[in-house]
C-alpha cells in the first residue's frame, strides 16, 4: 500500500512511551498490591492515609493503562498524561512525607531504628520509581508523537 497517503507512521517515541508506560504500570501494581497487604488488618495511625494514598495509586494505575492503550491506538494522549502527573503526583508526596516524619519505622535518613539491618534510603526508591513517569511524559510530548496523532486524527 505505498499509494496510501492516509498511512503515518508510529513514531519510536510513542512506542518508548508506550512500553514505559506498561513498565510503570506493572510497577505501581506490584507497589499497590504490597501497599494493601501491608495495611490489611493494620490499626496504626496512618491506616486512613494508606488506604488513601493505595487507591489513589490503584486508580492512577488503571488510568495508566488505559492512557497506554489510547496512545499507542492514536486516540489521544490526555489519559496517558494525567495518569503520568497523578503517579509523580503520588511519588512527590511520599517524598515529602519520607523527609519530614518518622515513616514506617524509617527515620528520615533512612536507617532503621536500633535494627542494625542494612540501610534502606526511602528517597532513593521513590527517585527511582519517578525516572519513568518523567521520561514517559518527555516522549509522550515530543513533537513526532504530536504530529503522529494530529495526523491521526486527521484522518478519521
Amino acid at each position: 500500500m505505498a499509494s496510501d497517503t492516509s498511512f503515518v507512521e508510529k513514531p519510536g517515541t510513542v512506542i518508548a512511551a508506550a512500553v514505559l508506560g506498561f513498565i510503570q504500570a506493572g510497577a505501581a501494581l506490584v507497589a499497590t498490591v504490597l501497599l494493601f497487604a501491608e495495611l490489611i488488618g493494620d490499626s496504626g495511625r496512618d491506616v486512613a492515609e494508606g488506604w488513601i494514598v493505595g487507591i489513589a495509586l490503584l486508580a492512577s494505575t488503571i488510568m495508566l493503562i488505559f492512557g497506554t492503550i489510547r496512545l499507542l491506538s492514536g486516540i489521544d494522549r490526555r489519559l496517558f498524561i494525567s495518569a503520568l502527573g497523578l503517579q509523580l503526583a503520588i511519588c512527590l508526596y511520599l517524598v515529602i512525607k519520607t523527609t519530614t516524619e518518622d515513616n514506617i519505622g524509617i527515620a528520615p535518613g533512612g536507617i532503621p531504628p536500633g535494627s542494625g539491618h542494612a540501610k534502606f534510603d526511602p528517597i532513593i526508591f521513590l527517585t527511582a520509581y519517578a525516572v519513568l513517569p518523567v521520561v514517559a511524559l518527555i516522549l509522550a510530548l515530543s513533537g513526532s508523537a504530536s504530529r503522529w496523532l494530529r495526523a491521526r486524527r486527521n484522518n478519521r
